[in-house]
Order: structure tokens, then C-alpha cells, then sequence
């Protein structure tokens, strides 16, 4: 196979004239230059140039390959320029992966920023759990990601991985506004409630169980939905009551909220990347998280910005 990098010191040494301007073009030796071509012409198995004692004249076949490997030459080019950009932070991929209500209420703010700031970085964004985030985070299938953990039952520690807090959850009690208000949450008086509850298994849901259970009953699940719109909506029509954290919160006429004093009972939200990852690309985007995150926190109750030098 022809070396790509022989082509190009042909082209040149062809536009230029001689080993030496080649050389100078180059950044390259004269020695180094000669060598070059003398490793093509045995690869080709053929001569390259004639030479005397003051010049060089190229042969047909010189000319030949200089003009069909002009394009190789230009494509090789682009793609170290490429490489650069990519190693630089302003060209390549961007895998991000979001859980719902951050997709919602952070994700539209922040990738409109990290755009407007890097046009030529692909961004490709899919909606998950953290429990499917993580494992791939952890083999290299996305990037970065928004992922929260519920403060009374911690996770396993994500080893390989970086994790930087950028806000705090309450979690709020969600009623009806045809029930009577709650001033302070009180979930032993609960025990008769019907209530509104994400999937068996999701951190919303075993944090209402635990709850629930540490005031001596277990509590009766009416209706499960992962999408906190609906669960805002069942509460509104008089179904039941829900715990709902800050993010996935919307006002309305037909609910009422409450936040629970319980520091147990709340939401840390993280920018989780992998180490593998570029960190130039991560950095911009973490900023431009942050930058919403703290916007949100100022326009919305129960959600508290975590500054990075705290």
C-alpha cells in the first residue's frame, strides 16, 4: 500500500520544483524529502525523477501519480485539521442522555446556550432513567448525562466516572385544591390516603414506600405514572395525593403543594461524565447546565443551585 504522507512530499516536491522549497513547505529535511521519495519508487517499484548533478526532471509516471494523488493529499489534510478541531473541543459528538423533568425544565435553556457557543459539535440526546445512564456512561456509549439520587437511599459508588452537583430537590406533597392545605406535611396522618406513585422500583417510588412505611403503614397505591404531568393531573381531578419532586412541579389552579421538612426526603441532581471523555467538551457543557440550573432555581420553588465552589 502507498504511504499517504509519500504522496503528499510528491505533490509537493512536483509544485515546488525541487527537493529543497519541498523541504522548506514541508518542514522537512532535504535528506528527509529525498528519502521519501526514493521509499515510493521502490514501492512502486519504478523511478520517480531523473537526476543529475544540478536538478531533478520528474518522469511521466511522477506526473501522473502527483496528479491522482492530489485529492488523497487535500482529504488527508482535512482530516488532521479534523483531528485538531476535535482534540481542540470545537468539532465531534456530544452523547447526552437526560431523565424527564431535567430534560424539561434544563435541558432546552442549556443546549441552547452550548450551541449558540459550539456549532460544529454534534449533539445527540436520548431520555433515561439513571439507572440505565450509568451502566452506559460506564462503557463508553454516551457521554454525559443528568441523573439525580434520592438523598435517603445513595447509590452504588460510580467508579471511572466524574460527578459534579449542580442542585438540590425538595420533594412536595401534592394535593387537590379542593382538600383542605397542608401547612406542615404530617405522613403518619396519611395512612387512609390514596396515593399517586411513579413505577414499583423507581427512586420516587421506594422513597413514598419508605416513608410511608417508617410511620407504620404501608400506603395504597391508586393509580402509577412516570410522567409527572399526568400525576399533577390525577392529583387536580381528586384521585389521590402524590410526592413529586421540585423539577417535575408545575403550578396549576386544581393542585396545591407542600414541601416535606424531611432532609431525607429530597433530590440531588448531578452532571455525571466519562472520564474518557473529552474535558473541554464536558467543561462547556457542564457551564452551560449551570447556567440554567441556576435560572430555574431562581424561577422555581423547591430547587436550590449547588455552586461549584461551595
Amino acid at each position: 500500500m502507498l504511504n499517504p504522507v509519500h504522496l503528499r512530499t510528491l505533490v509537493v516536491v512536483l509544485q515546488t520544483g525541487s527537493f529543497a522549497d519541498a523541504a522548506r513547505a514541508l518542514r522537512y529535511t532535504s535528506s528527509a524529502v529525498s528519502q521519501q521519495v526514493q521509499s515510493l519508487e521502490r514501492a512502486l517499484r519504478a523511478p520517480l525523477f531523473e537526476r543529475d548533478a544540478r536538478q531533478i526532471r520528474p518522469t511521466p509516471l511522477a506526473e501522473f501519480l502527483a496528479k491522482r494523488s492530489e485529492s488523497i493529499v487535500t482529504s488527508l489534510d482535512a482530516v488532521e485539521d479534523d483531528v485538531r478541531s476535535y482534540l481542540s473541543g470545537a468539532l465531534g459528538i456530544l452523547r447526552i442522555a437526560s431523565f424527564p423533568s431535567a430534560s424539561e425544565q434544563l435541558l432546552p435553556r442549556a443546549l441552547s446556550d452550548f450551541r449558540s457557543k459550539n456549532p460544529q459539535i454534534e449533539i445527540r440526546l436520548e431520555e433515561a432513567e439513571p439507572y440505565e445512564v450509568i451502566p452506559k456512561i460506564e462503557a463508553g456509549e454516551t457521554d454525559v448525562a443528568l441523573v439525580y439520587r434520592y438523598n435517603f437511599a445513595p447509590e452504588r459508588p460510580q467508579r471511572g466516572l466524574r460527578a459534579e452537583l449542580i442542585a438540590l430537590e425538595e420533594m412536595l406533597l401534592v394535593s387537590s385544591r379542593t382538600s383542605a392545605p397542608m401547612k406542615e406535611p404530617d405522613i403518619a396522618s396519611l395512612k387512609s390516603a390514596t396515593w399517586i406513585s411513579t413505577s414499583e422500583g423507581t427512586g420516587a417510588a421506594t422513597l413514598l414506600r419508605h416513608l410511608c412505611i417508617s410511620n407504620g403503614f404501608q400506603p395504597t397505591i391508586g393509580y402509577r405514572s412516570n410522567n409527572y404531568s399526568v400525576v399533577l393531573g390525577l392529583v387536580g381531578a381528586g384521585l389521590g395525593i402524590a410526592l413529586v419532586p421540585a423539577l417535575g412541579y408545575k403550578e396549576s389552579v386544581d393542585v396545591q403543594a407542600t414541601p416535606l421538612s424531611l432532609a431525607s426526603a429530597g433530590r440531588e441532581v448531578f452532571v455525571v461524565s466519562a472520564t474518557a471523555a473529552s474535558p473541554l467538551v464536558i467543561g462547556r457543557f457542564t457551564k452551560s447546565v449551570r447556567s440554567a440550573t441556576r435560572r430555574a432555581a431562581e424561577a422555581k420553588r423547591g430547587v436550590a443551585y449547588v455552586s461549584q465552589h461551595r
